[in-house]
């Protein structure tokens, strides 16, 4: 279904199931399961970023940037995991 909805043109709100419609269920399946367990057990860090004011060279302010840390110390990239 949500395959059909992101495609409107090509697939004419009709889609059959696919190898690829399992393979990005069963992702998205587990990443919900990760990121469920990883809130409960507080495995997110907080990184502040400096912003730079170009014209003095000075600290302006700081943005706060959430950084996903796995069991094993990577850290997940959100860019592949959360867009589409």
């Amino acid at each position: 279904m949500y395959f059909a909805k992101r495609n409107p043109v090509t697939t004419s709100g009709i889609q059959r199931f696919t190898h690829e419609i399992g393979t990005e269920s069963k992702t998205n399946f587990n990443l919900y399961h990760q990121l469920r367990k990883s809130v409960e057990q507080k495995d997110f860090e907080v990184w502040f970023q400096p912003q730079i004011d170009m014209t003095t060279l000075s600290v302006s302010g700081f943005e706060a940037l959430l950084r996903w840390k796995k069991a094993d110390g990577a850290y997940v990239s959100l860019v592949s995991s959360f867009l589409c």
